[in-house]
């Protein structure tokens, strides 16, 4: 029964670290539940998301293929695992896995970014536009640590329109244009273009700070 608390409360610690951002730590706890319980089911899907977020991306791919080879095909594995090929340029991969996850039970929220990546992930040449996203998308990361707020909107946007399921791209666009360039009405256009691909929560707040600020000008 201790035993049992106790793990609960260190799964409630590694995910409130995740949800923090504090990928390290997150990972840390979760590599020790794994440890002491390599049978639990979730614990390396939770690791993997993690690894993900600190580009630790073989042990991410080890972690989930564990998973789909003990557990079977499950919509989170298959999404996950295609992600992962899709943002490490792994085309052939991303495209077969995409297409397994639209034969499971896809939310309906998230069948259209899914349809969207089988057909990004269809050829070289377009997922040469892909590949061409994410550099831009890693300009504009740059160029915001170093606060040039226009130059680095300019890469976001780049990269949204070459690909327009990269919602970070979106996201961060609109983040710049609400916090530093003073342009709420724009980034409440990029938020809502973020939102058709993904209903992620954090989205739909910047969203709703955006239309705020919107209101107040």
């Amino acid at each position: 029964m201790i035993r049992r608390i106790r793990e609960r409360m260190r799964q409630r610690r590694a995910l409130t670290a995740y949800a923090a951002g504090d990928f390290e730590r997150a990972g840390a706890l979760f590599r020790a539940m794994l440890k002491a319980h390599p049978e639990t089911r979730g614990i390396r899907h939770n690791l993997a998301l993690t690894c993900i977020a600190l580009e630790q991306y073989e042990e991410a791919e080890e972690m989930l293929l564990t998973e789909l080879d003990w557990y079977g095909e499950y919509y989170p594995r298959l999404r996950v695992l295609a992600d992962l090929y899709y943002v490490t340029g792994r085309r052939e991969a991303a495209h077969e896995f995409y297409r397994r996850t639209l034969a499971s039970e896809v939310p309906d929220h998230d069948r259209l970014v899914i349809e969207k990546r089988v057909e990004l992930t269809a050829s070289e040449q377009s997922f040469a536009l892909v590949a061409e996203a994410h550099a831009a998308f890693s300009r504009g990361n740059s160029l915001m640590a170093n606060e040039d707020w226009a130059a680095a909107v300019r890469e976001f946007e780049h990269a949204a329109s070459l690909d327009v399921t990269n919602i970070h791209a979106l996201n961060n666009a609109g983040t710049v244009y609400l916090n530093n360039l003073d342009q709420p009405d724009r980034a409440v256009e990029l938020f809502r273009q973020a939102l058709r691909w993904s209903k992620l929560p954090w989205i739909g707040r910047n969203l709703k700070q955006a239309v705020a600020a919107c209101s107040q000008t």
